[in-house]
């Protein structure tokens, strides 16, 4: 009878906890369809399935989606003499879904215009039949087609959020019941929320929805198999978050933490301490900027490529030879046309930083700001390699000053530079952090350091980079 008691008190207390605590994480199923050839006739006749092949690879290494075996899908389609045009059909979607046992379908298309390919991408929701939502994208050559359908992955993963719950809190760290196995990665940022009211039809009673109030944000920092660690950037209230809260993954913001947590100025910390995000390296090259012109354009699809090579080249890959020596011919191949374009010069610098080679990244740099001395993304990478190379090199003499000196005024003018360009505060705030950086670890000037460090609290006190300053002063 005591067994039996037993038996059933950890039953009854098993059932109240989370089922994602005590449960695998069951990813989204998905169907990827061969994509269409349409347009002008293909060099690959097989460039639908290439391209589909890519798409699955890049959902399959997330860890988030299960995808269906394309001999498996294919057998179902035939079996049910369903052709790709008829999926657009309710029925047949529905159809498809029930067989496989799928949630969403993705089918597209591959279309060839004169000097370029364009990937058209639908994910259809099998239930309704509507599609979710669409992706594009366009290239002048096969060659850089990967890397944007593997963009293109990237933009259709985040359409699908990732949702847990909070298992453990302790002070300002929490374990969500999520890990490496669901596609959890270091820096992901959880919505943390639990349930409100329950919407009721005022006539049937039926229940329509059930409201969700937001607690905070969680940010994390260690990936575990089955769960991860992190820690609670923002609480609308001491304690508002709480363990069994539901958690929901969203775009990393560079939004404020919480309005009445940043102060204007510095000032001594409050009694508890203030949860901060962890400072990311300043050798941050700048986002590429919006196409606006034909030189702009081809050297947009570059970038890629480069991010190619600094993974391929992060994980001792070989290949990444391959791929430096590409995007150099494509280089050369636009600066012919372009020769007196600080945009080439500057992907050029973009180029050489992804092999390390600084020398000559700064000497393109130079042409670059030679042609335009206001382009602002040109000085700050011109800054951040230079501030990067700083930290790397011992205390020496170079003529009358130290050679991590030096570096540092080229850094901080160029940061400076760029600062007096940049309209927006935000921007200019994470400007003025940097240079407060370079005075800190280059100059050893604290007090030159904490003045900037006050600047870019004091222009945007709701930034990142006023939370990342306060930290700073705080020390």
């Amino acid at each position: 009878m005591k067994k039996f008691m037993l038996l059933f008190f950890v039953l009854f207390f098993s059932a109240l906890l989370p089922c994602s605590a005590t449960a695998d994480f069951k990813r989204t199923k998905v169907a990827v369809l061969d994509f269409q050839l349409k347009g002008q006739e293909h060099d690959n006749a097989d460039m639908g399935k290439i391209v589909a092949e890519w798409l699955i690879n890049a959902l399959v290494k997330d860890g988030r989606f299960e995808v269906i075996d394309r001999g498996l899908l294919k057998k179902a389609l035939e079996d049910e003499n369903l052709g790709v045009d008829s999926l657009a059909d309710k029925t047949s979607v529905k159809k498809l879904g029930e067989l496989l046992g799928v949630k969403v379908v993705i089918s597209g298309s591959v279309m060839k215009l004169q000097n370029f390919m364009v990937v058209n991408a639908r994910i259809i929701d099998v239930e309704s039949a509507s599609i979710i939502t669409a992706e594009t994208v366009k290239s002048t050559t096969a060659i850089q087609l990967e890397e944007l359908v593997e963009q293109m992955a990237e933009k259709i993963i985040k359409v699908f959020p990732l949702t847990g719950y909070i298992v453990f809190r302790d002070n300002n760290r929490v374990t969500i019941d999520l890990g490496a196995r669901a596609g959890v990665k270091n820096g992901m940022q959880f919505i943390a929320y639990k349930e409100g009211d329950v919407i009721k039809h005022p006539k049937t009673g039926e229940v329509l929805d059930v409201k969700s109030i937001q607690t905070g944000i969680l940010e994390i920092d260690i990936v575990k198999e089955k769960t991860s660690d992190g820690m609670i950037l923002k609480e609308n209230e001491t304690g508002s978050v709480e363990y069994g809260q539901l958690v929901k993954s969203v775009l990393k913001s560079s939004q404020p933490i919480s309005e009445d947590r940043q102060p204007a100025v510095y000032k001594e910390p409050a009694e508890r301490p203030i949860s901060k995000p962890s400072e990311p390296s300043v050798h941050r090259k700048p986002e590429p900027r919006k196409p606006s012109s034909d030189v702009e354009y081809k050297l947009s699809e570059i970038d890629p490529i480069i991010k190619k090579v600094e993974q391929l080249k992060a994980t001792g890959n070989v290949q990444w030879e391959v791929k430096y020596k590409q995007m150099l011919q494509q280089l050369k191949a636009i600066y012919a046309q372009y020769p007196s374009s600080p945009f080439v010069y500057y992907y050029y610098a973009k180029v050489y930083v992804s092999v390390d080679d600084i020398r000559r990244a700064d000497k393109s740099l130079e042409k670059a700001l030679y042609y335009d001395s206001k382009f602002k993304e040109a000085l700050i990478l011109k800054g951040d390699i230079n501030y990067d190379y700083g930290k790397k090199i011992p205390l020496t003499a170079f003529r009358g000053i130290s050679k991590r000196n030096k570096l540092g005024i080229i850094s901080q003018e160029a940061y400076e530079a760029a600062a007096n360009i940049e309209q927006d505060n935000n921007s200019k705030a994470m400007l003025y952090f940097k240079i407060g950086n370079v005075y800190a670890e280059l100059s050893d000037s604290k007090e030159r350091a904490e003045q900037y460090w006050q600047k870019a609290v004091s222009i945007a006190p709701q930034s990142e980079a006023a939370q990342l300053a306060y930290k700073k002063l705080r020390k």
